[in-house]
Parts: structure tokens; sequence; C-alpha cells
């Protein structure tokens, strides 16, 4: 019991350090609180300016800009109508983190433009402020005033990377493709260490169609930040849309040669030496990636495939395979290729080695009720009715609505001429969902074997209803019920 008592003893001490700051805030606040409405003049206008800073540190935007507005008020200091145009924009970003896209939101941005124009207009230099009227014309799809406040900020603060980062951005979405390309490639020149600024060169570049421009903003962007994606997927998309995997694969090689560190570098190379057929030098990267990122399920799946598809390696592939899965049960590569190699040993008569295949499946998708019943159904193929059985039952009491478990367990009870038992299941699979086609079939098969045609009739004018009902092909069970009805004529 010592090591729950220490538990407990270490939440209470988190639980009054949290207590503690909380009291302290409070006090700070009230403590400003207090002083802003004692004091008088430009006091209470620099209490209101203090109150609105901590309220800034705490997110708390609306309460910020009534606190700088008051300062504003009793002093119209450029500082107070800086804060007070900050903490509105803030605010109005705030309200489309929310989600909200309407009336709301452009009042929000209204309010903060009109405050920033004061700011400029009463002399603010700040290039804060240039930047957020360049955000608010952004918000009002304003692209001209957006491309000159940035153009103003870029030009007044060329120190300040925000600035440019912000023009480069907006200018390879607007204006003439060409000059846009010009300016992009301009700032990246000046700036050539900065993927921010690379990135957006790649936007223009490919608006322009220049391809020699991408591939510089790409090169670029992975230089500049080798653990950002972003500059990786440049290249991709330059090479992959026209399948040129041999130049995107040297490409990625040489980039992965310069640029070892991070996740990227070696899963790129990889899957581009997959795709130019290069598989052995692809398994070299592939390996190198999940060394890197022992959760790199991308790299470990597309190695399952060369060893799959091109290797003839089976064993191989599925360790890939589990282990991608084992490390994200989410990944559908793995799920899928793990899948394809049980339908294959299954196809190939091979019951035992697709059931232990669906096993890895059901292990690493316990919540999943496909697998669980392909697990179910692969240990009945593979003549294990009594391990089959347990997870027939196991999959029904954790999945009670699924019909689909429940009609191929009574398949495995029909097989073991337990045929009574059979009939309830079904019965009970057509219960908890009448659309199940599956079951109604076998209901009615059950019925003509024990001679009773009603009973058969009846079961498969359901079956046929429902795949009618659905708008799909009733040939399969038309011929069943024509069966029953003869020699009455044909279902047309």
């Amino acid at each position: 019991m010592k090591p729950l008592r220490i538990l407990a003893l270490t939440l209470v001490a988190v639980l009054a350090v949290a207590a503690t700051a909380n009291a302290q805030d409070d006090a700070a606040e009230k403590a400003l609180r207090d002083r802003a409405e004692a004091a008088q003049g430009k006091d209470k206008a620099a209490a209101n300016a203090e109150l609105g800073k901590y309220l800034e540190g705490q997110s708390r935007w609306s309460e910020a800009a009534s606190a700088w507005r008051q300062a504003r008020r009793l002093r119209g200091d450029v500082s107070d109508l800086e804060g007070e145009s900050r903490a509105l924009l803030a605010f109005a970003e705030d309200v489309i983190a929310q989600g909200e896209t309407g009336t709301a939101a452009a009042a929000a941005f209204e309010d903060a433009r009109t405050a920033l124009a004061r700011a400029r207009t009463a002399g603010s230099k700040s290039v804060d402020v240039a930047l957020g009227l360049a955000r608010c014309a952004e918000f009002g799809g304003d692209a001209p005033t957006r491309l000159a406040e940035l153009k103003t900020a870029t030009a007044a603060a060329p120190d300040d990377i925000r600035a440019t980062r912000a023009f480069a951005a907006a200018l390879a979405t607007a204006g003439d493709p060409a000059e846009s390309l010009r300016l992009c490639a301009e700032l990246s020149d000046a700036h050539p260490n900065d993927a921010e600024i690379a990135i957006a060169l790649s936007a223009a570049a490919t608006r322009a169609g220049d391809e020699a421009k991408q591939r510089v903003a790409g090169i670029r962007a992975v230089t500049a930040a080798p653990t950002d994606v972003r500059g990786w997927s440049v290249l991709w998309h330059i090479y992959a849309p026209k399948q040129r995997w041999g130049e995107l694969a040297d490409a990625y090689v040489e980039l992965a040669k310069a640029n070892p560190s991070g996740p990227w570098s070696a899963r790129y190379a990889g899957i581009a030496c997959s795709k130019a057929r290069r598989f052995d030098e692809a398994l070299d990267w592939l390996e190198k990636a999940w060394a890197r990122n022992s959760k790199d399920t991308v790299a470990r799946s597309e190695a399952g495939k060369i060893l799959w598809y091109e290797k003839n390696d089976r064993p191989g592939a599925v360790k890939m395979y589990s282990e991608a899965l084992a490390a994200d049960a989410a990944s559908a590569d793995a799920y899928v290729g793990l899948y394809n190699i049980a339908a294959r040993y299954d196809a190939e008569g091979d019951k035992v080695a697709a059931s232990k295949v669906f096993e890895l499946l059901t292990s690493a998708r316990p919540e999943d009720p496909v697998a669980r019943n392909n697990y179910a159904n692969s240990l009945r193929f593979a003549g294990r009715y009594d391990d089959s059985e347990k997870e027939y039952l196991a999959a029904i009491a954790k999945f009670p609505q699924d019909a689909q478990v429940r009609n191929d367990y009574a398949l495995l009870l029909d097989v073991e001429s337990r045929t009574d038992e059979a009939r309830k299941v079904l019965t009970a699979a057509h219960e908890v969902d009448p659309s199940n086609n599956d079951s109604m079939e076998n209901l009615g098969f059950l019925a003509r074997a024990r001679g009773d045609t009603a009973d058969a009739l009846l079961w498969f004018r359901l079956a046929h209803a429902a795949l009618v009902g659905k708008g799909e092909n009733d040939h399969k069970h038309r011929i069943n019920v024509d069966d029953q009805r003869w020699p009455l004529p044909p279902l047309k």
C-alpha cells in the first residue's frame, strides 16, 4: 500500500501548489483592480495599463481590451492604443478558433481593424500594427490592402522576419504569378536559410509553373528545417504526379545524406527508391527510418510491401506488417497487408497459416468486429472448432449488435450438426439486424433442408426483398425463391 500512499501524497502536494498559485493570481488581480478603482488621472490610466498586460498574460482578451481602453481614454498614449488593438486582434482570432465564421467574427475583426487604424493615426510605428492590419484585410478578403500593409511592414522592419515571411506567403497566392514568383524569389534569395519563406517560394513557383524554382524552394526548405515535413513534400509534388520516380529517388537520397537528422529523410528516400524499383536500396533506407523512429509505421509497411510483392518473403513481410500494426493499430497499410497475406494463405488451402495471420490482426485490433470475426472464421476453416466457437462467443458478447458474427457462428454450429442451435442463433442475428441478408438466406436453407418449403420461401422472399430495397443485385436470392415456388412461373 505504500506506493499508493506516496501517489496520494504527491497528488495532494500538486493540488496544493496549484491552489496556492491560483490564490496568488487572484490576489494579484484584485490588487490591480483595487488600484485602478482607487487611483485618479494618469495614475488610474497606468493602473489600467498594468491590468491590461496582466489579463493578456492570461489570454483574457476581451477583459484586457477593456482595461486598455480605459487607459486610452484617460491618457491616450500610443502604447495604450497598441495594447487595445493587440488585445482586440487576439480576441478576434480566438473567436474564429472557436469555429465562428459569421457575423460575430466579422464584428470582432472590424473592432480590431478600427483599433489598429487608430493606433497608426496616433503615430504608432509598431510592425505589429502593420501585421495586424494585414491580418484584418486577409480576413476580409482584401488582398491588395493585405499586400500593401505587409510590404510596408517589411520595409519598416527588415530585421523582423515575421513581416518578411508574411509578405512572402501573401505574395505566393496574389497578383500576377510571374511577378509574385519574382518577388518571392528575391525574398528567399535574401533569406535562403528560412524554411517559411522557402515554402512560400514553392507555392509561388507551383502557381507560375516554374519547376526549377520549385526544386530550389524544396531543397532550401529541407536544408533549413530537415525535421519539417513540408520541405520534403515539396519535392514529392514535383515528381510524383508524373511518376518520375528515378529523379525523385535521386533527389531524396542526396538530401537524406546531407540532412540525416529527423524522421523524414530516411523514410522519403526509402519510399522514393521503392517507387523507382531500387528495392535493396529502399530497404536500407527504410531500416534507417524506423531505427530513428520506432513508431514509423509507414516505413515498416513499405518494407512489408517490398518483401511481400517483390522478394516473395512472406515471413519477413508478416514481421514488418505486424510490427507496424503493433506500433499503430490504425495503420491501414499494415492491416491490409496482413489481411492480403492471410487471404492468400487461405486461398492456397493453408488454413493454419491463415488463422495465425488473422490472429495477429485480432490482437492488434481487439475492438474491431471484422478482425475478430475473420479470426473466428479462419479457426473454423482450419478445423479448430472449439477454439473457433470460443472466439465467436467472445465476439458476440463484445459486439451484440453485429449480425454477421452471429451468422458465421451459426455456420459453425451447422457444420457440427447442431442445427437447432444454429437456427436460434440465425434468428437472433435477424432480430438485431433485419437487413442482414446472410442470416435470412441461411434460415431459408435450414428450412429447405428439413423440408419446410413454406418457411424456406418466407426467408428467401425476405432476403430477396432486402436486396431489392438496397438496390443491389438480387439474382442469387431470386433463384432461391424460384426454387421453392416451382412449378410456378419464376420471378421477373
